[in-house]
């Protein structure tokens, strides 16, 4: 396994405390040869000082082109939740500065940044930020059906035109979140992957979808896996 910085790839990779240091000692002064950053925060005991100073670092990547943070809940998952609302903010504010990012993935499935993460997320991309993205995962955050809402507004308004994957796996968001979604699908033209697994979208949410999906004329791939309440017609409808 490859651990710590690889400047010469331009790549900010790491799995421990140690690579974080290193990583935020580099992003001391913009850095703009780097381009990805891919951190695994499960061993990481995240304070909420750390998670500050990681969004605020990420001003100085200006042609940051992946941000990939998986386990956003560090080894302190169940003392985060507020530390995870106020990092998600931050970084919604320092991608502002990343015109280039193009996946934005960040993965929790416990104690994750909430309704109030995904609204910082829609804001960002309803002011135009972050218009090359092609790949947005938000993976067991617990959005619900606002957040879904708020993201879904961003992509009915066209501000990401060049979208290929959306993921909202596992974040309840409900028949509302999966209604609204569904509405935004026709303004996702290069829309190719959709994953909204384990969501407890319903019968309407699948509806909705199922009228979407012809007007979405590249998506090859709808994963609607364990929404247990979408009734077998339905879900045959979709898949």
């Amino acid at each position: 396994r490859t651990s710590g910085l690889m400047s010469a790839a331009g790549h900010g990779r790491g799995d421990t405390e140690q690579d974080l240091a290193r990583l935020l000692q580099r992003l001391k002064q913009p850095d703009p040869d780097l381009k990805a950053i891919i951190l695994d925060l499960y061993s990481i005991r995240m304070e909420e000082e750390d998670y500050k100073r990681l969004a605020e670092a990420l001003r100085n990547c200006p042609n940051l082109e992946r941000l990939i943070l998986e386990n956003t809940y560090g080894a302190l998952a169940q003392s985060v939740t507020t530390a995870q609302k106020s990092f998600a903010r931050g970084i919604a504010v320092s991608l502002t500065f990343c015109s280039s990012l193009k996946e934005l993935s960040m993965d929790a499935y416990m104690a994750g940044f909430g309704v109030e993460g995904a609204q910082a997320f829609a804001l960002m991309l309803q002011n135009g930020h972050c218009p090359n993205l092609e790949i947005l995962r938000i993976r067991g955050h617990g959005i619900g059906k606002v957040g879904a809402q708020a993201i879904a507004a961003a992509l009915q308004q066209g501000h990401c035109p060049h979208l290929k994957e959306l993921d909202l796996s596992y974040n309840e968001i409900g028949a509302s979140g999966g209604q609204a979604i569904g509405a935004a699908l026709p303004f996702c033209t290069n829309l190719e992957k959709l994953d909204l697994d384990n969501n407890k979208i319903g019968n309407p949410g699948a509806q909705a979808l199922a009228e979407a999906v012809p007007h979405t004329l590249k998506l090859t791939t709808l994963d609607v896996d364990k929404n247990d309440n979408i009734s077998s017609d339905r879900k045959q409808a979709i898949t």
